[in-house]
C-alpha cells in the first residue's frame, strides 16, 4: 500500500492531523463520489436496493483481498460498538487467557458489551480512575499473560471541551465526551503525526 497516495484520498489530511476515526472516520473522494451516485439514484430510480448490496459485495472483496483473507470472511457493520459485539461473542474458549482489562473511562458501549457476555462475567478487571486519571502502571498490574483483551482509548483531562477546541485550532481533531478525550487513529495516520499530536496534547493537558 502506497500511504502517501492512500492519504491524498482523504482531502482533510492535507491540512489536520485526524485522530477522531471512530465510527465516523475522515472522508475519502471516493466515499463522497458514492455518496452522491448513491442519492442521485434514490432520486431518479427511487429503490436500488440490488445495487446497494452489489456494491458492500464489492467493498467486502476488496477489503478482503487488502488483509489477505475471504470475501466470506468480511463483514460491514453499521458502527464500531457492532464490530465489538461481534469480536467478543465470537471468542473461542480459552484454558489460559480468560480475563477482560477495561476502564471505567471506556466508551460506555465497551462496558455493556462485555457484561453481557455470561463467559467472562467472573473475569473481569476494572481499571477505576480517579482525578488524576490512570496512572500506566495501573496497566502494568492488571494486564498479564491470562489477559484475552484489554481496552485503551481515552484519557481524563480537566476539560475536555476546551482541549478538544485548542487542539482542533492546531488543526488536531480528536473527540471529546463530557471530561474524556478520545483518541482513535487511523491506517491513514502516520507515526510523526501521531507523536506530534501527543506533544501538542501533553502542552495543551499540561498548562491547564
Amino acid at each position: 500500500m502506497n500511504l502517501s497516495g492512500t492519504r491524498s484520498l482523504f482531502p482533510i489530511l492535507s491540512s489536520h492531523i485526524h485522530l477522531a476515526s471512530c465510527s465516523q472516520g475522515a472522508i475519502a473522494k471516493l466515499v463522497s463520489t458514492a455518496i452522491d451516485e448513491y442519492h442521485k439514484s434514490l432520486v431518479l430510480n427511487g429503490s436500488n436496493w440490488v445495487a446497494a448490496l452489489e456494491r458492500a459485495g464489492q467493498a467486502r472483496a476488496i477489503f478482503a483481498e487488502l488483509i489477505g483473507a475471504e470475501k466470506e470472511e468480511i463483514a460491514i457493520l453499521c458502527s464500531v460498538s457492532d464490530v465489538f459485539s461481534s469480536i467478543v461473542s465470537s471468542f473461542s474458549d480459552h484454558q489460559n487467557r480468560k480475563e477482560i482489562v477495561f476502564t471505567d473511562s471506556d466508551f460506555p458501549t465497551i462496558g455493556h458489551i462485555l457484561y453481557a457476555q455470561e463467559k467472562y462475567k467472573n473475569h473481569f478487571s476494572i481499571i477505576r480512575s480517579s482525578s488524576n486519571g490512570i496512572p500506566l502502571e495501573e496497566y502494568e498490574n492488571k494486564v498479564t499473560e491470562k489477559t484475552l483483551l484489554t481496552s485503551l482509548v481515552s484519557f481524563y483531562t480537566k476539560n475536555a471541551s476546551k482541549t478538544e477546541k485548542i487542539l482542533k485550532e492546531k488543526k488536531i481533531i480528536v473527540s471529546a465526551r463530557k471530561d474524556v478525550i478520545r483518541n482513535a487513529p487511523h491506517f491513514y495516520n502516520t507515526k510523526d503525526e501521531i507523536q506530534n499530536a501527543l506533544d501538542e496534547l501533553s502542552l495543551v493537558v499540561n498548562s491547564d
